[in-house]
């Protein structure tokens, strides 16, 4: 399951929502990387990700 914050359905504006979005990717993409070394793992899962997006701290 994709985490809600990534397919917001009503974004407050394009620009802002994609600015909000890029940046939460680039934070989601050093997890990922990190839970893929932890658990020695070579292919990116939905576990993978779900688990990655755990660890950020994203506020409302």
């Amino acid at each position: 399951m994709i985490p809600s914050w990534l397919t917001d359905a009503s974004p407050p504006s394009p620009s802002r929502s994609a600015a909000v979005s890029f940046r939460l990717l680039e934070r989601l993409f050093p997890q990922i990387t990190r839970v893929l070394k932890i658990n020695q793992l070579e292919t990116i899962t939905d576990d993978v990700i779900e688990a990655a997006a755990s660890i950020l701290v994203i506020g409302n």
